[in-house]
């Protein structure tokens, strides 16, 4: 073997090293992700352990149904796609494993009965529980903080000063918004910090995944994939139930806030 060849092949070893230290991370990545997830999760009242997180109808390529029809028509269209015969890839295996297991149990009523009670027809919602207690974990944030602003206010004002001093401590005390925004990044910063990371990871499994050619790797890859996914999709859910929570607070405190604002306004003039 001439040089120029066993430099070629150490090149190739090492970029084969460097592959396989990053899948290496990335496993333990998404370990330590699906962990601070839950554990971030749990502060809020949601349980994501415990929950049936597999989402039935997103494998059917669907939303929430009761048409069975349609369930059945995606079933076969999906078969189709992604069978032996037709499709060679391992993840046309993995897409099949998770078609047949979704149908199974949304083609027999009393199973898809008890799969959408355990997931809120498929995962769509926050029940009343959770949704109370992220309010209450919010609110008991921004009254912390309300107070706080309120009582450095009035230490403000007790000192004699011009009218125009006074007014810009009203305006400062009664920007409610702007609390509201540290009141909203307090509560739920970190578990958005953990939203923004898991979908970080997923991209860097899907270029891993990409590029990788050996068959048990490969297939590692794409179990981590599907794990990260699920991680992924109950982070969206739970934001977007946290928002439509905070848009109902948010249109509560308003009032209550600016007509506040508008009393100390108007003991000035």
């Amino acid at each position: 073997m001439g040089i120029l060849s066993k430099g070629i092949e150490k090149v190739h070893e090492f970029g084969a090293r460097r592959r396989e230290q990053a899948e290496q991370r990335l496993l333990k990545d998404t370990k330590d992700q699906e962990r601070e997830f839950a554990s971030e999760a749990k502060k809020l009242g949601i349980d994501v352990s415990g929950a049936d997180r597999k989402d039935y109808y997103s494998a059917l390529g669907l939303k929430y149904t009761n048409d069975q029809k349609a369930i059945r028509d995606s079933y076969f269209s999906l078969v189709k796609k992604y069978h032996p015969d037709v499709n060679k890839s391992m993840e046309a295996t993995r897409r099949t494993v998770e078609i047949n297991e979704a149908y199974a149990v949304l083609k027999d009523k009393k199973k898809k009965a008890q799969y959408d009670v355990r997931s809120s027809k498929g995962g769509s919602a926050l029940s009343e529980d959770v949704s109370r207690h992220i309010a209450n974990a919010f609110l008991k944030c921004y009254s912390e903080m309300r107070d706080k602003d309120f009582g450095e206010f009035n230490k403000r004002v007790a000192v004699p000063q011009y009218a125009d001093s006074i007014k810009a401590a009203i305006e400062e005390v009664a920007d409610w918004s702007k609390r509201f925004g540290r009141a909203e990044s307090r509560t739920f910063g970190r578990l958005r910090d953990c939203g923004a990371r898991i979908r970080h990871t997923v991209s860097i499994n899907r270029s891993l995944l990409k590029g990788e050619q050996t068959d048990s790797r490969k297939e590692a890859l794409m179990e981590n994939l599907a794990r990260l996914e699920v991680l992924e999709k109950s982070y969206i859910e739970i934001d977007k139930g946290i928002s439509a929570v905070m848009a109902k607070i948010r249109e509560e405190i308003a009032g209550n806030e600016n007509s506040i604002a508008d009393r100390l306004r108007r003991s000035i003039q």
